[in-house]
């Protein structure tokens, strides 16, 4: 039987070593998604999920993976805030479109 859960989550003033970067953006390893948000980081517990970011500062653009439809661990749940530009690079072969977020150069 599949269950449904919502998780609505807040994520609290953490310092950079916490996985909360101060560009609003995450970075999460295997054994640290647990110290941003409540997760199991085994590789072989998968889950699917949705997400949707709100409150990102107002001219940033958000990337993160709004729909996950196959079974990954918690861990690779993940976003970046910037000021980025999309860029479309085509298709493969199979079809998949490939696309690079970019920051202006500094």
């Amino acid at each position: 039987m599949l269950e449904r859960v919502r998780v609505e989550y807040v994520i609290p003033d953490v310092d950079a070593r916490m996985g909360w970067l101060a560009n609003v953006s995450t970075l999460l390893w295997p054994d640290g998604c647990g110290r941003l948000f409540p997760c199991h980081p085994q590789p072989a517990d998968g889950l699917t999920f949705q997400l949707e970011l709100k409150g990102q500062p107002e001219g940033l653009t958000a990337v993160y993976p709004r729909q996950v439809d196959t079974a990954t661990p918690a861990y690779v749940l993940a976003w970046a805030v910037d000021d980025y530009t999309r860029i479309n690079l085509g298709a493969t072969e199979a079809g998949t479109q490939i696309v690079v977020w970019a920051c202006p150069p500094a």
